[in-house]
């Protein structure tokens, strides 16, 4: 991962984390693919507002462009561990729920750790812990042997106070039972 040679000045262009703002960021990288170095250096660093709109940034792109970005989205689920900021980690889990996960299937072992784990650590954004849940069962629609262990981890959030968890788990614990031949009474 090195910086572009093209030289721009982030600061300036993610001036606002409005749409307006990002998708003009978005539109910059697919016109010019090393910006996406940039962003991924920007992203890591985690100090800034500029880093966390980079991250938001980044997000869309390798969404959009998955296949071409395959190594740069391996690279994010690498350092996804490791992010502290939870908005930078929020925008970085978005991307795995909506790329292909079959594109990362060596790797799924890692995002499902990084996902249990999320779901076990205390965060202030619950969108993290509602991408998280997201992410399972996707996964778990690739590996349906799994369907015990994520019952046992969504199921408590199914009386969370937060609406948005609540209703994602209740969703999710649906969708498992239609999916599957899960018995509720073996989940404790």
């Amino acid at each position: 991962m090195k910086p572009s040679s093209v030289k721009i000045d982030w600061k300036s262009i993610l001036y606002d984390s409005s749409t307006e703002c990002i998708e003009h960021a978005v539109k910059l990288v697919s016109l010019n693919n090393k910006l996406i170095d940039d962003l991924l250096e920007l992203s890591f660093k985690q100090e800034t507002k500029t880093d966390h709109r980079a991250s938001r940034v980044l997000c869309f792109s390798l969404i959009r462009n998955q296949e071409k970005y395959l190594n740069e989205i391996e690279l994010v689920l690498d350092k996804l561990e490791s992010i502290k900021h939870e908005s930078i980690k929020f925008n970085f889990l978005k991307i795995f729920t909506e790329i292909d996960l079959t594109l990362i299937k060596s790797r799924l072992w890692l995002l499902t750790r990084i996902c249990f784990n999320s779901l076990t650590t205390k965060v202030t954004r619950v969108a993290i812990q509602n991408y998280a849940m997201e992410i399972l069962y996707r996964i778990f629609r690739l590996y349906p042997e799994l369907k015990y262990e994520l019952a046992s981890v969504i199921m408590p959030f199914t009386q969370y106070d937060q609406a948005s968890t609540r209703a994602t788990s209740k969703r999710i614990m649906k969708e498992l039972m239609e999916h599957s031949d899960i018995d509720l009474s073996e989940i404790g």
